[in-house]
């Protein structure tokens, strides 16, 4: 198979689920203890053939815009907005030769709009990637491929190179250490919290499942990350890699 044919999205439909966190997530300026999580079905006919596609996320406020001043309510709503628009331009592109050029041409007008009304980049293309997973979705459907398939055969109108023959049979879980997280089992209160028998602290995660990788969110204080990472690096594994992530709350290097 050298590509799919034309296709085309013919609509969309969102549905939201209310869903809680198990324990609060804190990341730069914002505590997550719930949010909505979206899921969208399109309709996508390709080569005669017509099927559904599935994509969901979660909509959590700050995670975009790291705004201090909007309401997590008007986060959300901008957030649906943007993926609506994106949606509304698959829709109103009518019938494209390929995926990749569908994707292209949602991507470029996403970001034209994008640009003169303020929305940041990684916002705007947060509504492009709910677009470019439910077509994919649609399409492994109507074809009856997976997505490894399909990439590796040049069936989505673009060639990647470089590709192992087969996909990965196992992956590496990289574990993410929130701002509020407790780093050991002694930190924790035995009457808070989920009673689901599950590790809270990361301590007792890094015992269960024998973690390698870490994300560490940093808050953007020069005075008190130091004091954190320490107090992180004393319950890490010897062997254990990490990246470190500001949030976008350090505005210079120096801190840093």
């Amino acid at each position: 198979m050298d590509f799919v044919s034309r296709l085309r999205i013919f609509s969309w439909q969102p549905f939201v689920r209310k869903l809680r966190t198990r324990m609060p997530f804190r990341y730069g300026i914002a505590t997550l203890t719930e949010l909505p999580h979206l899921m969208v079905r399109i309709e996508l006919e390709c080569g005669g053939k017509r099927a559904f596609g599935w994509a969901a996320d979660g909509l959590p406020p700050k995670w975009f815009t790291k705004d201090p001043i909007a309401s997590p309510r008007d986060e959300i709503a901008r957030m649906i907005a943007v993926i609506r628009h994106a949606f509304e331009l698959a829709i109103a592109a009518g019938e494209m030769p390929s995926p990749f050029v569908s994707w292209q041409e949602v991507y470029r007008a996403q970001m034209r709009w994008a640009e003169t009304n303020d929305i940041p980049p990684l916002l705007a293309n947060f509504g492009t990637s709910f677009v470019e997973r439910a077509m994919l979705d649609a399409l492994c459907r109507i074809v009856g491929r997976s997505f490894a398939q399909l990439v590796r055969c040049g069936a989505l109108g673009s060639r990647f190179d470089g590709l192992p023959a087969e996909p990965r049979r196992s992956i590496i879980v990289r574990h993410t250490v929130g701002l509020s997280d407790p780093l050991t089992d002694a930190e924790i209160d035995a009457n808070d919290g989920p009673k689901d028998g599950l590790p809270q602290s990361l301590e007792a995660s890094i015992r269960s499942y024998g973690l390698t990788h870490f994300k560490i969110k940093l808050g953007g204080d020069a005075r008190q990350d130091p004091d954190r990472l320490n107090a992180i690096a004393a319950v890490l594994p010897r062997e254990a890699r990490f990246t470190l992530d500001g949030n976008e709350n350090f505005r210079s290097l120096a801190p840093i």
